[in-house]
């Protein structure tokens, strides 16, 4: 496939929908993901729903599967949806939340839970994770601080810097 050819002969719009991310509700009906947010409100049309990059919330690799089909069946440009999830502590199998997991200083654990999680998503057809968060949060109005494994500490007392 010629990537350059593919672009110019694309619309702005359908360009501008590869870089959007809607939840598998919104682009199709068997799944079982919510639609949260003004998502009810977007009017979208058939155009914007064959032409969209990626999606997330969906539910195992028979969902993605039957989603990709219908979606490459309708996508003009043949671009294949990439398939996203937010697997901050696990996908099927829940691990205690990341701050916890930092809390123990213990990077194995760390280590044993990001990749069972990263061996379960694939099976159910993840391409894409939103884990491990990395970042640091600084400031408490932040609520989802949980969804890290902390500060520096754990970085330096683990000789991980």
């Amino acid at each position: 496939m010629d990537i350059i050819k593919l672009l110019k002969q694309m619309s702005l719009k359908q360009k501008l929908a590869q870089i959007s991310q809607y939840n598998a509700k919104c682009l199709h009906l068997g799944s079982n993901g919510e639609i949260t947010g003004p998502a009810l409100n977007l009017a979208l049309t058939k155009e914007d729903i064959v032409s969209v990059g990626s999606t997330l919330s969906f539910v195992g690799a028979k969902e993605m599967i039957e989603m990709q089909r219908e979606h490459l069946a309708n996508d003009p440009n043949q671009i294949p949806l990439l398939f996203m999830q937010d697997v901050v502590h696990g996908y099927k199998t829940i691990y205690p939340v990341p701050l916890s997991i930092g809390a123990t200083f213990d990077t194995a654990v760390a280590e044993a839970c990001c990749e069972m999680a990263s061996e379960e998503m694939s099976v159910g057809g993840v391409n894409v994770a939103f884990a491990p968060m990395v970042d640091l949060a600084r400031d408490p109005r932040w609520g989802t601080d949980f969804i890290y494994y902390s500060t520096v500490k754990f970085c330096f007392f683990t000789g991980h810097i």
